[in-house]
Formats: structure tokens, sequence, C-alpha cells
């Protein structure tokens, strides 16, 4: 059996924490995607380990087959 792809969901913004957290679930609630995707969500999935957040976070960007960012038009920077 394959295992399954992984979705990164991130933002740096504290107010958008309720988006990220409705993302996960809708995900993992839906019988198919939940067969298919493992969901990891930085803040609730990955705290208490040893490694400092940063290395953390990059290693979590690398391992991930999907990586969602979610931001603000408001409060977030254009990239170009």
């Amino acid at each position: 059996m394959k295992e399954k792809e992984i979705i990164f969901i991130s933002s740096r913004q504290k107010e958008l924490q309720q988006i990220r957290v409705g993302l996960k679930a809708f995900l993992e609630d839906d019988g198919t995607l939940r067969e298919i995707f493992k969901v990891i969500l930085f803040e609730n999935d990955l705290v208490g380990r040893r490694e400092s957040p940063q290395v953390l976070y990059l290693e979590w960007i690398k391992k991930s087959d999907i990586y969602v960012g979610v931001f603000d038009r408001e409060n977030s920077e254009a990239v170009q």
C-alpha cells in the first residue's frame, strides 16, 4: 500500500489559525481525502519536539508533497 501524501498547512499569522484548523478538519473529515492524505498542521502536530521550530518547520516542508500557505492580504507582503 502506498504511503499517504503529506499536506503541510502553515501560516505565520495567529489570527488565521481558525482557517488552518478548519482546512485540516475538512481534509480529514472527507473519507476519500483521508485515505490519500496525511495532514500536518505545524502548531498542532509538531509541538513539543526537541528540534528548534525553524529546523522542524524546514524539515516538514521538505518532507511534504503539498505545502499550503495561508495568508491574509492586509497583513502579508506580496512575493514576486
